[in-house]
């Protein structure tokens, strides 16, 4: 995949997880039941990290044409809301 296309699906990406992020909050605003709007709020938030790391991504690619190593230091918990 030439330079250009792997910055496009990049984008792309993020772009999607933009999406989903404004979808998902949209959900938790509209909804009145306490564990579903944590739910989709919990969501909203992973989806913050992900365009967060699809974003570092496409720096490194564009910057140095490679990825840069995932950082897996955080805590290994299901992250999901009490």
């Amino acid at each position: 995949m030439d330079e250009n296309k792997t910055l496009d699906v990049l984008k792309e990406a993020i772009l999607l997880e933009k999406r989903g992020r404004v979808f998902y909050q949209n959900v938790a605003d509209k909804t009145e039941n306490d564990a579903v709007k944590a739910f989709f709020e919990y969501m909203s938030e992973e989806e913050k990290i992900h365009v967060a790391v699809l974003s570092d991504q496409f720096r490194s690619f564009k910057d140095h044409q490679k990825f840069q190593a995932a950082d897996l230091s955080e805590d290994a918990s299901d992250g999901m809301p009490d």
